[in-house]
């Protein structure tokens, strides 16, 4: 599993542009729910270890700088 974002990972001082996170599940090399519509994505949003609960569900969620106040984990949890 990879997640990947195009626009970048960082926002400096609260700004800067949206970020979409997206989740690349692969098998065998190969890249698997290319749509998006096999797989169920739930991501979860921490903050210094701790969950600050649900940041979205599916293949990709987009992240705003005014959501990210200094640091943030986000961690995509897929299943069948």
């Amino acid at each position: 599993i990879s997640v990947i974002s195009l626009q970048g990972n960082t926002f400096l001082n609260g700004t800067g542009t949206i970020k979409t996170l997206k989740a690349i599940v692969f098998q065998g090399g190969a890249e698997v729910d290319i749509g998006g519509t096999e797989l169920t994505y739930n991501w979860t949003k921490y903050v210094a270890g701790a969950s600050q609960g649900s940041a979205g569900t599916g293949k990709t969620i987009t992240v705003n700088a005014s959501e990210v106040a200094t640091e943030a984990t986000y961690v995509c949890d897929i299943t069948e």
